[in-house]
Formats: C-alpha cells, sequence, structure tokens
C-alpha cells in the first residue's frame, strides 16, 4: 500500500512539471490511472517479476533482493512506465477522447468493466507469470543445449 501511494505521488509530480494548458489532461490521464488501478498492475508486475526472479535464482539469496539498489531499481522501472504510459494518453488521445473514457466508466457498465478487471486482474497476472517463467526455462534449456 505505502509503494502505491509513493507511485501515486511521484506521478503527481511528474504531471505537475507539465505547463497549465496540459492540466485539464494531466488530472484525466491520472484519473484514469486510479479508475482503471493502472498502479496496482505496475505494483503486482513487480511482485511478480521478484518471484520470477527468485524462481530463476533458486540460491540467490533474499538479502541482495532486498538490497535498496534492487528496490530503487524497481521504482525506476515503476517511475519509467508511469511517464511512458502518461506521454502515450498525451499524444494518442485527446482531451475530448480523455473526457469520454471517464465519462464512460462512471456510467453503470463502465463500472462493472472495471470491476471485473480489477476482480480478474490478478488471475491474469499469475497466469501471465507462470508463462513467463515456463518460457524462460524453455530459452535456458535452449542456450545452455546449445553451447554444449
Amino acid at each position: 500500500m505505502k509503494m502505491k501511494y509513493l507511485s501515486i505521488i511521484m506521478l503527481l509530480f511528474f504531471l505537475s512539471s507539465y505547463s497549465c494548458a496540459e492540466d485539464n489532461n494531466d488530472d484525466k490521464i491520472l484519473r484514469y490511472f486510479e479508475v482503471t488501478d493502472v498502479l496496482g498492475t505496475i505494483d503486482r508486475q513487480m511482485v511478480a517479476y521478484i518471484e520470477d526472479i527468485k524462481y530463476a535464482y533458486p540460491d540467490l539469496s533474499s538479502k541482495i533482493i532486498e538490497r535498496r539498489e534492487v528496490k530503487q531499481a524497481v521504482e525506476d522501472y515503476k517511475r519509467e512506465v508511469i511517464t511512458a504510459w502518461t506521454q502515450i494518453l498525451k499524444t494518442k488521445l485527446s482531451n475530448e477522447e480523455l473526457s469520454e473514457m471517464l465519462a464512460f466508466i462512471e456510467t453503470p457498465l463502465g463500472k462493472k468493466f472495471i470491476a471485473l478487471q480489477e476482480k480478474l486482474g490478478p488471475e491474469f497476472d499469475e497466469v501471465g507469470s507462470i508463462a513467463n517463467r515456463n518460457l524462460n526455462d524453455k530459452i535456458s534449456r535452449l542456450l545452455f543445449k546449445t553451447e554444449r
């Protein structure tokens, strides 16, 4: 939960660095990220990533994963993703389109859609994590087989 608030603060700081003319879009993008749980999704992806590292390197000490540098790398990644996604929304969607998306999200159907996303998101994340582990195992076997 603490990381989610830190992510929101970082996002607010990033968004506040733009000009006043873009404030309306910035507010809408932040609202979109909040309502659609974008920040929660990024947090879940990072937890899954760390779990994948533990799986891929079972002999790796948990002390290494808990190092400040590793945590900072994860925070840097999250900031980069938020910055990139914000820029994509700014360049690909007009103020009107952002307003329409937010208006839809506030309708009963939009609320149902968001609720389903929140309900299914963790399961989708888990499936993705398992698939990534399987792919990593398969590629590792192929690489090591090729080197011999």
